[in-house]
Formats: structure tokens, C-alpha cells, sequence
């Protein structure tokens, strides 16, 4: 998970599946990002300081170049409740990460169900803590996802394909 840490972005959401899951085996989730103290749904330091004492989660804060630990992990997820065109799964997917992320507009165009990852109910700890353990527990499906976000990425997503979408929305504009 790597994103401003707001309740917002699904992140009690998140720890919550990690409750489920932990019950049935070890696991933890590695949190990217900060606070957005001038946001409504900011989460507080000190829950995040008691989610990672309780082993929850394991806070790394906002970092400038995520790539290293994107490459470490097993799965990317961002359970929003809503979104632009979210960067944090662009860039996980272009790291051939299998993606578990809400069916909310922005999320779902970067992660097509069954094919580079799972889509699940915003506000859905259970579905999401089913997910997370289908791709922990299938390593190979988890790998066809990665692979098939990447191919994603590249098609639909790269720099070259959007700067052209641009110029073309930019020349409509002037033409009217």
C-alpha cells in the first residue's frame, strides 16, 4: 500500500483483512506514505504507530523513489473509495505486481478483474482479506496478473500513448 494515509484510500480496510488473515498465518503489510494532516480522513500517527506495534502493518513513511520496495513485495493493494487514475497502482503494475483494488472508477481502469488482479467491494474488509489470501496462496496466478499488468501498462498507460491522447485533446480544443 503506498499512498497518503487516509481512512479514504481503504487503509482500516486494509488493516483489517490483515486481522483476518493473520488469525490463519503471518503476514504484515508494508505501508508507503504519510499523513495528510490538512485532510479530514487523515489517518492519526498514533494508530499507525499501534497498528505497526500490534504487527499489523510495517509503516516506512513517504518515500521519493518507491521501486525498491515495490520490487520486494508480493501484491499491490489500494482499497480506495475513490479515485483520479491512481499512480500508486500504475507504477505497481509497471513492476509486474498482481493488484487487489475497490471496483471505483480509476481503480478499475487500471485493474481488470481476473486478468491483472481483483477487484473488490469498496468498504469491503472480508472480500478484500479473500483476495489478498487467493494471491498469497497462488503464487502462479499472482504471477500471471503481474505479467499481464505490465502488458497493461505498456498498451494503454505509457508516456508516448498518453502525450499523444493530450495533443490530441489539446489541438480538439483549439480547433473549437
Amino acid at each position: 500500500f503506498h499512498s497518503r494515509i487516509l481512512y479514504d484510500k481503504g487503509i482500516l480496510e486494509l488493516v483489517n483483512a490483515i486481522k483476518v488473515i493473520k488469525q490463519k498465518k503471518k503476514i504484515s503489510a508494508l505501508i508507503l506514505g504519510n499523513p495528510d494532516k490538512k485532510n479530514h480522513a487523515s489517518v492519526n500517527v498514533s494508530m499507525l504507530e499501534q497498528w505497526q506495534d500490534e504487527k499489523l502493518i510495517i509503516w516506512k513513511g513517504k518515500k521519493k523513489n518507491v521501486l525498491p520496495y515495490l520490487q520486494k513485495s508480493k501484491i499491490a493493494v489500494l482499497p480506495s473509495y475513490r479515485e483520479g487514475l491512481p499512480k500508486n497502482l500504475l507504477e505497481a503494475a509497471s513492476c509486474e505486481l498482481p493488484i487487489i483494488t475497490t471496483n471505483v472508477v480509476g481503480c478499475k481502469e487500471i485493474c481488470q478483474h481476473d486478468f491483472n488482479g481483483q477487484l473488490v467491494p469498496a468498504r469491503d474488509y472480508i472480500h478484500l482479506s479473500i483476495a489478498i489470501e487467493k494471491l498469497l496462496n497462488n503464487p502462479e496466478l499472482a504471477n500471471f496478473y503481474g505479467k499481464n499488468g505490465r502488458r497493461l501498462v505498456i498498451k494503454k498507460f505509457s508516456t508516448r500513448i498518453v502525450i499523444k491522447k493530450f495533443l490530441k485533446v489539446y489541438k480538439e480544443c483549439l480547433l473549437e
